[in-house]
């Protein structure tokens, strides 16, 4: 099951079935409706990885956005469509 959803996610949690990473404006307005509790003043650092199938990194859909990671993210040398 694939839970990228933050209805999914939030539901998750909410019915117990979880304890998740989230976006900061999910978990505070969750935790406002006293839905959840957020872990005050704690921050992670960690590494996103963005990952397809070698053969259709070429795809326009996936091509684009594998081109718009590498330039928004300043990844100098990441694979793109045209560099796998």
């Amino acid at each position: 099951m694939l839970a990228d959803d933050e209805t999914v996610i939030a539901n998750l949690i909410v019915e117990g079935l979880a304890s998740l990473w989230c976006a900061m404006r999910l978990a505070r307005a969750r935790a406002s409706e006293g839905e959840l509790v957020a872990w005050p003043g704690v921050a992670i650092e960690t590494t996103l990885w963005f990952v397809c199938l070698a053969e259709r990194a070429t795809e326009p859909a996936l091509a684009a956005l594998l081109d718009m990671c590498a330039r928004g993210w300043h990844l100098h040398g990441a694979p793109t469509a045209t560099a796998t």
